[in-house]
């Protein structure tokens, strides 16, 4: 039998909710790379099958570096390089196994040079990108990057991050008293999040200033079945198959030949465009989807190189590799529109929300005058904004003791409990 901590109930998800996901991942692992990987991994892991699709296009991603790149509108150079987060509770969605699959693949390959450190400076950054400027940056709480960018000698490095996401052919930043040159830089980033450690570290302006527009965050909301404890048997012929065919991704250089779907290109980004501008998007959000094509066309790269590594045609979109960039790059902008605007409501009440967080960000217990005194909001309305916080698991409520009188004090969930949730 097994043990009492293993017998909690999954949580299950409504089945016609999530025919996109599932569909989304099994479109992916058409790609021949794709495919071998996702089956090898679903084999130990029951995480969301999209987790190990966007695994391993972030690990292909790495691999084609700054050597491969296509050419946009403007005629500016796209390199292929993502950043992608997954999000779901802890726990049962087992978002750092899927990670720890691209992770072990490019180990295996013998790629570990791809791997950056995941504690750094903006100073050590610069200088690790001007000796090597490609890789991915892998962390399995992305929260935990995004503080350590808000510290006091990484004040600016979140703005670094996403002025050199679109570097061209040479961009310049000063590393000390010296200057670095940095060169097309292709920097992917693979990281993991719940929505609560969201919500407790991303900044209204990271949605002005372009930081996560630049980013897709992958929600899992359909587990895989469980394989049995040992059942997936040797895993060692297929990740050595898998770990040649990585090597020679990382052999492919030149440009990628986007001619033969450039007409399904340009119409995709005009109906996409024309869609978006009849709803009612948030203006937070017109940085995301005015990068729709640009997404496409980094997706469709790894896409394409994935799908030919065993036939060697890797250089010129096929419209069935086009078709399958577009269709993922749409449903991700959406579900990653529909997720954000359930934490991030744009709207006065939203607004309130991000503003107390911030203020309790400190970790420290602070009272209700104090609370009040920086809110500026009259009674009835910082009742509801702290009861809706309280119910959402942000915040955490106390009552002392002073002078025989109750004193309610406030503070932000801490990381242990937003694990749990």
């Amino acid at each position: 039998m097994p043990p009492a901590s293993s017998t909690k109930t999954k949580p299950q998800a409504k089945p016609d909710a999530n025919l996109g996901e599932v569909a989304m991942a099994e479109l992916l692992g058409e790609c021949d790379f794709l495919g071998r990987f996702c089956a090898l991994r679903r084999r130990t892991t029951d995480a969301p099958l999209i987790y190990h699709a966007i695994a391993g296009l972030a690990a292909v991603a790495a691999a084609l570096g700054n050597r491969v790149r296509c050419e946009g509108f403007g005629g500016a150079a796209i390199l292929p390089h993502l950043w992608l987060c997954f999000v779901a509770p802890s726990g049962f969605f087992h978002k750092s196994s899927a990670i720890a699959g691209a992770t072990r693949l490019i180990v295996a390959a013998g790629a570990e040079h791809l791997l950056l450190p995941q504690d750094f400076t903006q100073e050590g950054l610069v200088v690790d990108l001007g000796e090597q400027p490609h890789g991915i940056l892998v962390t399995d709480e992305l929260s935990r990057l995004l503080e350590m960018l808000e510290k006091r000698y990484n004040l600016s490095a979140k703005q670094f991050l996403t002025e050199i996401y679109d570097a061209g052919p040479y961009r310049t930043s000063r590393s000390g008293s010296k200057r670095k040159p940095l060169r097309d830089v292709a920097l992917s980033i693979l990281a993991a999040s719940t929505r609560h450690w969201l919500q407790a570290s991303l900044q209204p302006s990271d949605f002005a200033t372009g930081f996560l527009s630049r980013m897709l965050f992958i929600p899992g909301r359909v587990l895989e079945p469980e394989p049995a404890f040992g059942a997936w048997g040797d895993l060692g012929p297929e990740t050595a198959v898998l770990a040649t065919l990585y090597q020679h991704l990382l052999t492919l250089e030149g440009t990628v030949d986007f001619s033969p779907v450039a007409g399904a290109l340009t119409a995709w980004s005009r109906e996409l465009r024309q869609e978006w501008n009849e709803q009612t998007t948030p203006d937070e959000f017109h940085g995301l989807v005015s990068r729709a094509p640009v997404f496409a066309q980094k997706v469709a790269m790894s896409l394409q190189a994935a799908a030919t590594v065993e036939r060697g045609v890797w250089s010129v979109v096929e419209p069935e590799t086009w078709e399958r960039a577009a269709r993922f790059t749409r449903w991700a902008i959406r579900e990653q529109m529909r997720l954000l605007s359930q934490d991030f409501a744009f709207t006065q009440f939203g607004q309130r929300r991000q503003r107390l967080l911030d203020f309790l960000r400190s970790g420290e217990w602070q009272s209700r005058t104090a609370v009040v005194r920086h809110m500026d909001i009259d009674g009835r309305d910082l009742a509801t904004l702290l009861a809706s916080c309280r119910e959402g698991g942000y915040i955490e409520e106390r009552q002392e003791q002073t002078g025989g009188r109750p004193l309610l004090e406030y503070r932000l969930m801490d990381h242990t409990a937003l694990q749990k949730t």
